[in-house]
């Protein structure tokens, strides 16, 4: 259906989405900022001073499909299942 987060938006062409800038792999507890994230909370931390290359967001650790809070993938699901409270009620009415 491709209404994941990662789906619509790949983190090569979309690094700062909100949903990956607060990814954390649950199996794992790897975090896909690999610094941490800004101050700010709207991008990740850049690498220290020194490092070799900007290697602040590590795609790798991302779930097949990111559906959390915020995403429309969440909106979807949400809307999914206020549809189908809606039909039962009109069923069980007529």
């Amino acid at each position: 259906m491709e209404i994941c987060e990662n789906q619509l938006y790949p983190p090569t062409e979309h690094p700062t989405r909100p949903a990956y800038v607060k990814f954390r792999n649950l199996k794992t507890e790897a975090l896909y900022c690999v610094y941490g994230i800004s101050a700010d909370g709207e991008d990740c931390a850049p690498p220290p001073a020194g490092a070799a290359a900007d290697d602040r967001y590590d795609p790798s650790v991302l779930a097949k499909c990111i559906c959390t809070t915020g995403t429309q993938c969440a909106l979807t699901i949400g809307d999914a299942g206020v549809a189908a409270v809606a039909s039962t009620i009109l069923v069980r009415i007529a």
